[in-house]
């Protein structure tokens, strides 16, 4: 979106150093900055200030900052620059007439908003957060940089602790807002699964009652979050909700198709996502839709047999060895794990072999919880080799990703692959490596 650069000075609060000119976009990357944007300097683990030349050498036509800049470039001097771009994007918010839709959740929520984003798509121009930009940093850039045609914004939201998602509603106020799971994630800093859940309830809370609030009634933590809100409310899941899936088949790729119910008009969907677990996410995809416009339903419906999650979730590729390969590498939790497993033990190899990194910030139960998915694993037929890990227990330990490469590389037709852990491991590369022989 467009602004001035002495509306972003009001927005923010402060004096505007230099030209007043157009600005288009919003980013703190320099590297990946366009020209004509806004350059946001943090001061975070890295000094934002340090690469103020090179955002001018990539065309940014302003800084927001906390200092001075001897650079001859327009710029911007507030207190703190996080939360200057905050206050811009809640200045933005306030100018949308469109329909926001936030959607948070432990686990699904990325692919939720890739399969929403799609659905929506297909009734009115949409635009979405890029990846996981789900913070108190990404949800900004999300409402600053969606294209200027946009009516529908979906935003994902994250959270590490009571009181996270309360933040971001407050100035991203959503009119449509979206719970996946109440799961074991992030429990070593919410505490419990009582606190993930409080956590989570932030987002149904902050609808209005004038909005739309889409749960789903497979997760009873889930469910009676309808009793914390005056919103109008929408349930989906596979044995009840308002919108339902029923039949559903997998095909050998692992995408799937099922009939959906929704408010007792039954459709054939086509779900080109990958994995059974991805036919609750296209529900909730589904019921955003019909919150946006439910006359075009069909059309929503239509739009997931193209939709596909951004990268690293439920990828899936057969290298030249014939092995069937699945990059979830993204994140990984208990929840996410046992459903990425079923999805491998759907494959048609004889022989499906799980390359699995620690599952991150979990607390005090973790050695516990990664046994569990062994345990889970070794029930569904499934091999289990820990890369960098100790936490899984009675497996095959390997100290690499090259270790698991080379075992993983003489591997032919007969097997299938499931490569996931938290995002601190990488092992996107490993997946990488073994799609590419």
């Amino acid at each position: 979106m467009k602004l001035k650069a002495s509306e972003i000075a009001n927005a923010v609060s402060a004096n505007l150093n230099g030209e007043d000119i157009e600005i288009d976009g919003v980013s703190i990357d320099s590297r990946s900055l366009s020209e004509g944007q806004l350059f946001v300097a943090i001061n975070a683990e890295r000094d934002g200030h340090e690469f103020v030349d090179s955002a001018i050498a990539n065309g940014c036509s302003a800084v927001l900052c906390e200092r001075p800049l001897e650079q001859d470039v327009a710029h911007i001097v507030v207190d703190n620059s996080e939360l200057a771009l905050q206050e811009l994007a809640a200045h933005a918010r306030s100018n949308f007439d469109g329909t926001l839709v936030a959607i948070t959740g432990s686990v699904g929520k990325t692919s939720t908003k890739d399969l929403a984003t799609a659905t929506c798509d297909a009734l009115k121009p949409t635009s979405s957060n890029i990846g996981s930009f789900n913070n108190e940093i990404g949800v900004p850039l999300t409402i600053l940089n969606r294209p200027d045609n946009t009516e529908v914004l979906i935003t994902e939201m994250g959270a590490r602790g009571i009181g996270h998602i309360k933040t971001l509603c407050d100035y991203v106020k959503p009119d449509i807002g979206v719970v996946t799971r109440v799961a074991a994630s992030h429990t070593e800093l919410f505490g419990s699964i009582e606190g993930v859940q409080k956590g989570k309830q932030e987002l149904a809370e902050a609808i209005s009652e004038n909005g739309t609030v889409v749960l789903n009634a497979d997760d009873p933590n889930v469910l009676k979050m309808a009793e914390a809100t005056t919103a109008k409310v929408i349930t989906y899941g596979f044995n009840q909700g308002d919108i339902t899936a029923s039949n559903i088949s997998v095909n050998d790729d692992l995408s799937s198709e099922f009939d959906v119910n929704v408010f007792g008009s039954t459709h054939r969907v086509t779900l080109g996502a990958k994995g059974e677990h991805m036919v609750s996410n296209a529900l909730a995809a589904i019921a955003v839709a019909y919150a946006v416009d439910p006359g075009k339903i069909a059309d929503a419906i239509s739009a997931l047999a193209e939709a596909a999650p951004s990268k690293w979730r439920m990828e899936t590729s057969t290298n030249t060895n014939g092995t069937l390969i699945i990059n979830d590498a993204y994140n990984a939790n208990p929840t996410s794990t046992k459903a990425a497993i079923d999805a491998l033990s759907n494959t048609k190899a004889t022989t499906k072999v799980a390359f699995l990194g620690t599952m991150g910030e979990l607390g005090e139960d973790e050695e516990q919880m990664h046994r569990e998915v062994v345990t889970y694993a070794k029930d569904k037929g499934v091999e289990v080799h820990a890369v960098a890990s100790p936490m899984y227990g009675d497996v095959n330990h390997l100290d690499s990703q090259d270790e698991a490469y080379d075992i993983a590389s003489r591997y032919d037709g007969d097997y299938s692959v499931l490569v996931k852990g938290s995002r601190s491991n990488g092992l996107e590369a490993l997946a990488e490596r073994l799609a590419e022989i």
